[in-house]
């Protein structure tokens, strides 16, 4: 059989901007895929060990990619055996290697971008996935029968221990989040956003995991400030910056205190003019805007992105 019948596969679909006409500029991508690498590489490690590995540490996990399909840019990420294991393992390591990967990775941006409870639900679900493995391994290596891999099954119901476990791996990624260990990689990583692409989108088979350029962006800045979820909020257009994609805007937070803010608009509908926002800013109309906003761990705003616009009635 070819790799493609016997590798797990992940999709890495880059969306927006240069991307959508398959174009990439060659140094942003092969920084972006050096990270996601460090980033896999270590996520296997540490599910496996709790340890996030020196970059002289042998990988039992060797991932390769093949082009994208034409008309988009979307990389194909297949994942064989680095180190010789037995046989019984293919499947177990590399067939579920997608659905670990993409919860890792999901794990690791959401906790760097402030959303802890999401990202222990992810998580949780790759230690969960890599858990079991774990244990049929031992079972495979100590002893390959039926009735031994039986008695491992049973012993992984006891959902009290479980939980346990995972709290406290919850914990210890936090803590290793917070250090700092794994920026430098998820850095690399976003390189191409805001750039020349508006977002990239993790697919395991079944389910995704979409990374926008405010994610990106709070990335870069190393925990210093929170992104939120999507809300919609009504925006007086001041002015507006083609050049940089900027708008000011009067915000009726009361954060903003009557004040007008900067806003970056990631609509690809900005580059064609007239927009609603240059339209608005004419006449110094309002807009109701699906935003998300960044904010400084005191709550401070730090920055609104506009990811969809439409005039106000």
């Amino acid at each position: 059989m070819n790799a493609l019948e016997t590798s797990g596969q992940l999709t890495i679909k880059f969306k927006g901007l240069d991307a959508d006409r398959g174009a990439m500029d060659i140094g942003h991508l092969g920084e972006s895929m050096v990270g996601i690498n460090r980033l896999l590489i270590a996520g296997f490690n540490y599910l496996d060990s709790d340890k996030i590995p020196s970059a002289r540490a042998p990988q039992f996990i060797s991932i390769e990619t093949r082009t994208w399909r034409p008309g988009s840019f979307e990389l194909l990420l297949e994942f064989k055996e680095a180190l010789a294991i037995a046989p019984l393992l293919h499947d177990l390591y590399v067939e579920n290697a997608p659905r670990i990967c993409r919860n890792w990775l999901s794990a690791v941006f959401l906790a760097m971008t402030g959303k802890k409870t999401e990202s222990g639900d992810h998580l949780s679900q790759a230690l969960e996935t890599s858990g079991r493995l774990s244990e049929r391994k031992l079972a495979l290596i100590e002893d390959t029968t039926h009735k031994h891999l039986e008695l491992i099954e049973r012993s992984l119901t006891d959902q009290q221990k479980i939980s346990e476990r995972l709290l406290d791996q919850q914990e210890q990624f936090f803590e290793m989040i917070q250090s700092g260990v794994l920026y430098g990689a998820a850095q690399k990583a976003v390189r191409p956003l805001g750039v020349n692409a508006e977002r990239f989108i993790v697919n395991d088979g079944k389910e995704e995991t979409e990374i926008d350029v405010p994610m990106a962006e709070t990335v870069r800045l190393r925990g210093k400030v929170e992104v939120g979820d999507k809300e919609n909020l009504e925006l007086q257009v001041d002015g507006f910056t083609h050049h940089n994609r900027q708008l000011k805007v009067f915000c009726p937070d009361p954060e903003m205190q009557g004040r007008f803010s900067t806003a970056v608009v990631r609509d690809p509908e900005f580059e064609q003019v007239p927009n609603v926002y240059t339209e608005a800013a004419i006449v110094r109309g309002w807009i109701l805007a699906e935003v998300k906003i960044s904010r400084y761990k005191s709550g401070k705003i730090h920055r609104i992105y506009i990811l969809d616009a439409k005039a106000r009635d």
